[in-house]
């Protein structure tokens, strides 16, 4: 089923706490049943999102912490969706709230808005109304608690620090995942 029977009206994405953003194209190319197959599978219990939202061109899930984030990618990847390729992201993007993808990612713009959130579009399209969980206010964003990242991961294990990345290596997956450094982040 095609990403073009979702309902779409809005051309950016809530930003709240860390979240995996996808391009609905990339969805429907590689995804065995598409971007509305895709959010048929977050709707389940176990996916651990806070929540859902989508706009015209993009998918975004919204977690509280990376082991959660972790396991919604690696139905990703277990569909042949590449996260990322020499070090910037590729088919789908680690986004933080506070400091926006956690690796160059040329076809994402994300904003800090003076009004204390964050979103983000995909490059070379338009800002527009941002698509949000119903019932949301920038007050609430205002008010949450930042989870910085742990220096250690359980069940991972830290290869190497490089150039502001972090590579870490997942016992449970097996899956290399690289995020943005505590000393970039601060810098």
């Amino acid at each position: 089923m095609a990403s073009q029977n979702l309902p779409v009206i809005r051309l950016s994405v809530l930003i709240e706490a860390l979240c995996l953003v996808i391009p609905r194209t990339a969805l429907d190319l590689r995804y065995p049943s598409g971007a509305s197959g895709f959010l048929a599978e977050l709707a389940r219990p176990s996916r651990e999102s806070r929540f859902a939202c989508a706009d015209s061109h993009l998918i975004c899930m919204s977690f509280l912490t990376p082991d959660a984030a972790d396991r919604v990618a690696e139905l990703l990847t277990n569909a042949g969706m590449r996260e990322s390729m020499e070090g910037e992201f590729h088919e789908f993007a680690i986004v933080d709230q506070k400091h926006g993808p956690v690796l160059h990612c040329p076809w994402l713009v994300w904003l800090a808005d003076p009004e204390g959130f964050t979103c983000a579009w995909l490059a070379g399209t338009d800002r527009g109304e941002m698509s949000m969980p119903a019932g949301w206010t920038a007050e609430q964003s205002r008010r949450l608690t930042r989870l910085d990242l742990p220096d250690t991961w359980p069940g991972a294990v830290q290869l190497a620090e490089e150039n502001g990345v972090e590579t870490w290596l997942s016992y449970r997956t097996g899956r290399i995942i690289l995020r943005a450094s505590k000393k970039s982040l601060e810098g």
